[in-house]
């Protein structure tokens, strides 16, 4: 039955027939933990053919998410690496794909004397659904001062869902909702949305869809998540020009790369796309423009010159487990090589996620048709990022000098990302300031107070020194997690 349960769940979403089941069927649920191992168990029976459960900190604060399909009523469920290293009564919550309401279940770590914390109040397990308190929200204030934002702020319910009435959306800058899922609508996306009604947003689990083997394996049972947006019923789910940025909860596993931890979006015909995200502080954090389904991924690509002690081995490995960069060989990455300035428009392409096409007249002499980064240079000639030499030449395979990479990055910013740094670094006056070509000074300052792109040893910027395959991966990777805010 189990193997056949993902199959039976997408017949049903097609014919519109899918059970609710009920969130608050389980029983005999028991939590065991061992401090040696750090190993936390969780047995039960339920009716629900499919479950989520939620591990908790006696402050509140997520330890862990994972997510089951059953194929009877007895299950068992084990958390590795459970760092329950606080006093206190840790709470495991559980509830179907669904949602509704949850059924808990504690498990208490004593204090180093041997004693509960607090033995004159024992905490004994609760194993009935807790009560489900409405979202709370502040009311916008007007602003009084230009450029004050007006934040309106919310949780979602036990259910995952987060509704606000018409009245407290008004005159809204940005919208955030917390909760084991987090999300903020920026204004231009509350504005896409055209709030004309009561306001309803939820973040549900979902059971994994059909999907080409090498993606299940990457996403594994990691979490899956479906988002939905509706005004007055009305679902919406592009967003324009609009963003939300969205945190979802996850708990490395042991030997798992933070820097090849990603997020896909699946779409109604099976196709994914990898989204711009960076995993810290236990969760991974990703922007988008439109809502369906997300999944949390693991592709981590390994090369024989590129070692966990290497200074650019987190850049290396998060742009290459997002398929950005590709090694110079099989296994080879030659990190120490110089890059040309193909290979940079290469990367900028995929990083855009647009779709590229191949020009049927050449735009510059020495870029052919059936070149493998012709579309790339096309593309990147269309939105205005490169322009050539003045005999109108790319010089494609040239080896890209560290002012023109901030050129290049300064007008990928402007045309594709619609958006500029924030200038958070004092500015620095090099002592080779001199030698920075007029056209590349204003991006090389822009780059330094933002802090992607540095100078080098003697307060040297070295502005026409070829820049090398492991220094663009920490400039690309920093400029990427800097759009995710």
């Amino acid at each position: 039955m189990k193997k056949w349960l993902p199959i039976l769940l997408i017949l049903m979403m097609i014919i519109g027939s899918i059970p609710t089941w009920a969130a608050t069927d389980f029983s005999n649920i028991s939590a065991t933990y061992d401090k040696e191992s750090k190993r936390l168990t969780i047995e039960g029976e339920t009716t629900n053919t499919a479950i989520a459960l939620f591990v908790y900190k006696p402050n509140g604060d997520l330890i862990n998410f994972t997510s089951r399909l059953l194929d009877n009523s007895t299950f068992t469920v084990i958390f590795e690496a459970i760092n329950a290293d606080v006093a206190g009564t840790y709470k495991v919550k559980l509830a179907n794909y669904s949602g509704g309401e949850y059924t808990t279940a504690t498990f208490t770590i004593a204090a180093d004397n041997g004693n509960p914390p607090n033995p004159s109040n024992p905490n004994p397990p609760d194993t009935t659904p807790p009560v489900v308190t409405p979202p709370v929200t502040v009311p916008p204030v007007k602003p009084t001062e230009p450029n004050l934002e007006v934040v309106v702020k919310g949780s979602f319910e036990a259910t995952g869902s987060y509704q606000i009435p018409l009245s407290e959306l008004k005159e809204v800058d940005k919208l955030e909702i917390k909760g084991d899922i987090s999300m903020i609508f920026d204004s231009k996306a509350l504005e896409k949305i055209g709030i004309t009604g009561d306001l309803e947003v939820t973040a549900k689990p979902v059971a994994v869809p059909v999907m080409d083997e090498s993606l299940k394996k990457q996403i594994g049972d990691r979490p899956i998540y479906e988002f939905k947006v509706a005004v007055d019923g009305k679902p919406i789910s592009q967003f324009g020009g609009g963003s939300i940025t969205v945190s979802i909860p996850y708990m490395l596993k042991a030997g798992e790369n933070p820097n090849a931890i990603l997020v896909y979006y699946l779409d109604a015909n099976g196709k994914v796309k990898t989204m711009k995200s960076k995993y810290e502080n236990g969760q991974v954090t990703f922007t988008t423009n439109h809502f369906s389904k997300y999944a949390v991924g693991y592709n981590p690509i390994t090369f024989s010159d590129v070692s966990e002690k290497d200074w650019y081995f987190e850049f290396v490995s998060y742009l290459s487990s997002r398929n950005l960069i590709n090694g110079k060989a099989p296994l080879s990455f030659s990190p120490s090589a110089q890059i040309t300035r193909a290979e940079v428009v290469t990367i900028l392409s995929k990083m855009s996620g647009e779709e590229l096409t191949i020009p049927k007249a050449a735009v510059f002499k020495d870029v052919k048709a059936d070149d493998w980064y012709a579309a790339s240079v096309y593309w990147a000639y269309k939105k205005g990022i490169i322009a050539g030499m003045s005999d109108m030449t790319f010089a494609p395979n040239q080896p890209i000098s560290r002012q023109d990479l901030t050129v290049i990055l300064a007008k990928y910013l402007e045309k594709v990302e619609l958006t500029s740094l924030e200038e958070g670094q004092p500015a620095i006056t090099f002592k080779d300031a001199s030698e920075i070509a007029p056209y590349a000074k204003e991006s090389v300052t822009t780059m330094q107070r933002a802090g992607i792109l540095n100078g080098k040893a003697n307060n040297a910027f070295d502005p026409k020194g070829n820049a090398t395959r492991a220094e663009v991966t920490k400039v690309l990777t920093l400029l990427l997690k800097s759009l995710i805010q």
